[in-house]
This record gives structure tokens, C-alpha cells and sequence, in this order.
């Protein structure tokens, strides 16, 4: 599961790398719905979603490298999110629907750990 991470005051644009929940020639048409659990008082937002329309390359902290395909990536925009006044982390799973070239519905389900912005 990818695991993203953000302060609660951010807003930031996330990739969901989505090449291994699809077939070699499959790709991403649309995404049809985003949504996070748990749902809190100021809940996580989602912008609107795009499907990358060139190859990405992704390091790794070791200097590897990888590249996700035409089709195979969601960006979005994520904002908000709320953290109990007694914690110092949240953690949300974001699900996003879509639908592919041979698929009416996969989802993508990531985890976003929400830390804390210091005062």
C-alpha cells in the first residue's frame, strides 16, 4: 500500500501510482469518485483528478529509479484533515474508483498519514 504524507495546513498535489493494480496495456480513463475514512470535523478534500499523460520517473531514497507509464498515475490535489488535540498524527485511507480501458471499476486505496503543524 502506498503510503502518503502531509501537515494538516497543506495542500498538496499527490501521485497514486497505480501500475501494479493494472494490466500491461491497461489504462486509466477516468476517476469517478475519491473519498477518505475516518471522516473528521474538518474533513480531508480532494481536488479535482487528472491521469498522467506522460511517463513519470519516481526515485527512491537508495537513487533507484522507476517510471510509471502513460495512464497508469491519478494526481490530486489533497487538503485538510483534522487531528485530535491529543495526538500528534491522523491516519486516513483515501479510496479512489476508476474506470480503465478494460475495467468499469478498480480502486486504489493508499494510506495518508496527517502529522501535526507545529504552532
Amino acid at each position: 500500500m502506498q503510503i502518503l504524507e502531509k501537515r494538516s495546513s497543506e495542500s498538496v498535489v499527490f501521485d497514486i501510482d497505480c501500475s501494479l493494480l493494472l494490466a500491461a496495456t491497461e489504462t486509466i480513463t477516468s476517476v469517478t469518485s475519491s473519498s477518505a475514512a475516518p471522516v473528521t470535523t474538518m474533513p480531508i478534500a480532494f481536488g479535482t483528478p487528472t491521469i498522467n499523460v506522460t511517463p513519470t520517473t519516481y526515485m527512491d531514497q537508495f537513487g533507484s529509479s522507476r517510471v510509471a507509464a502513460a495512464g497508469k498515475v491519478i494526481q490530486v490535489r489533497i487538503s485538510g484533515g483534522l487531528i485530535a488535540s491529543t495526538q500528534t498524527a491522523q491516519d486516513y485511507v483515501l479510496r479512489f474508483v476508476m474506470v480503465t480501458s478494460l475495467n468499469t471499476a478498480v480502486e486504489a486505496t493508499v494510506k495518508l498519514r496527517l502529522n501535526d503543524t507545529p504552532a
